[in-house]
Order: C-alpha cells, then structure tokens, then sequence
C-alpha cells in the first residue's frame, strides 16, 4: 500500500493537485510481488531445517500453482490456494510462526479478543494473532486510544486506534496478490529516495522473495545497485562489541536494509537497531525534483 500511495501522491505532485516536501517512500517488510514470494517461502523454510524436502517439494508444486493463478489475475483463486500452502506449511513445520521463524505453535486463540479470532481465521495466519496482541499491549497503543484521543477530543467511542485490522484485512483480501513492482520502479526513477527493509526472520513478506522482485525493478542503475557491497550496521549498545545489528546495501537513491533477529514487525523484535535505522532515513532533507 505504501508503494501505491507513494506512486499516486507522485501523480499527484507533478500535476500540482497538492504542493508537498515529497522526499521519498519507506517499504517495511512489504508485499510488493506476491509470486515472488509465495515461491521464496519452501526455500526459505528449508534452508533453516524447518522442513525436509518432501514438504519442500510440496509447498514448491502448490507455491507454483498459486503463482500462475495470480499472474492470470485470478485473484480468489490465488488466495484460496496460499490458504492451503499456509496450512501446509503450518503442519509441516511444527506451526512455525511465520513472522517470527524461530517460534512455534500460539496461544489458544479463542482466548483472544473476536477481532483478532476472525482475523486469524480468514488468514490461517494464526501467528498475525499473537503479532497484533504484542502490540495492542504496546505503550504506543495505550497512548493512542488514552493521552491521544483525550487530547483532540473528537474520537467517537466506537472508534479504537488500530481497532480496524479486521475491516482492513477482509476489505483488501482479494487484492493481495496484485503487484506494485511497477509503482516501486517509478519511484526510484523519478529520483524519490526509496527504502526497503527486511526482518531477517521473517517468512510472510521476507527477504529471500523481496532480492527476486527487485531483481525485476525497472531502473537503469539496477546491475549497479546489485553489484553493490553491504556494509554492516551496529545498534549503539552493540558497538563496542561489534554485533552486528543489520547490513545495508545502498545505491544512489535505493537501500535495501537487512534487519537481524528480526521478524515481519521490525520494530517490535529489533527496536534498537529500528530507531538507527529510522534516524538514518531522517537525515534525507532536501526534496528532489519531481
């Protein structure tokens, strides 16, 4: 959605429908090409030993189905079979939580709030469940629906900040499988600084099929960005130790960060290393010419 709103505001810029500082666009663990990673989700899963090659070659034949499916634009097709991978690889793996690999099996969802049950039934996605628990227990989440609301002092009751996550999930189901390669191309090529980063532990939107599709990005400094070398990064606690905390591989206005021991939720599992990152991106001040 990021990058979609990103390329309609650019539209929107260069016909002075709005006058904005538009200085570029932050992608999170983003579903950007829905086959490819779909199709990097068996291999993923191998390579840490979280399925043998029976299951690998299961997941592949079904992955490779619901490809063809979403590039014929037979989107409930699509979903309909990624609900079926899903339930493969939920049973192959021990109930691996997909946002967070190295997890397994949640807690008793009917123990859980009636939006977060119907979000995790519609999904099979059933570790989404325990995600948008940690962080509704989240100061931020406090904040919001407490301080927040008091202050501006027109929230109706009925309306909770982050309460949405059921209407959202079930009004854009169907259009998940679309992609936005396209609108993440035109981005970097109008000289937007576009940034990507990824949860090394994530599966549902991780790293393996973001370095397919942006092998596919239409940009003519793409070979230069992939023959690019990465460079590590180090949270302030970890410095003196050198751990490393992320690697960033960067080319003119295009960065792909690798966030370690992290999930889908970035902030969340690694929010040290999330706020230097976050600083890095806010020393980009000066908007370009659009």
């Amino acid at each position: 959605m990021a990058a979609a709103f990103g390329a309609a505001l650019l539209d929107a810029v260069r016909k002075d429908m709005i006058q904005c500082k538009f200085v570029g666009v932050a992608l999170g663990d983003p579903l950007i090409s829905f086959t490819d990673t779909v199709l990097s989700y068996g291999p993923y899963l191998f390579s840490l030993s979280l399925m043998d090659e029976k299951a690998l070659n299961k997941t592949l034949q079904l992955a490779t189905e619901t490809a063809k499916a979403a590039d014929k634009g037979d989107y409930h097709k699509a979903m309909h079979l990624n609900d079926q991978g899903t339930i493969l690889i939920r049973n192959a793996t021990d109930n691996v939580d997909v946002y967070f690999v190295l997890r397994h099996n949640v807690p008793d969802s009917l123990k859980l709030p009636t939006i977060y049950v119907n979000a995790s039934r519609l999904s099979h996605h059933q570790m989404f469940v325990q995600y948008l628990t940690i962080s509704h227990s989240d100061p931020l989440f406090k904040l919001m629906n407490g301080p927040i609301r008091k202050k501006l002092g027109i929230i109706p009751d009925y309306v909770t900040w982050g309460g949405q996550s059921d209407i959202v999930l079930k009004s854009q189901y169907y259009d998940v499988p679309s992609s936005v390669i396209s609108d993440v191309s035109k981005l970097i090529r109008a000289g937007l600084k576009v940034v990507v980063y990824e949860g090394q532990l994530d599966m549902i939107c991780g790293v393996l099929g973001a370095e397919q599709w942006i092998n596919k990005l239409s940009w003519d400094d793409l070979p230069q960005f992939l023959n690019s070398s990465r460079k590590p990064l180090y949270a302030p606690s970890k410095l003196e130790k050198k751990e490393t905390g992320a690697f960033l591989k960067s080319y003119k206005n295009f960065e792909l960060y690798y966030i370690l021991s992290a999930g889908h939720m970035v902030p969340i599992d690694a929010p040290e290393m999330a706020l230097e990152m976050l600083k890095n991106l806010l020393k980009v001040t000066e908007a370009v010419d659009i």
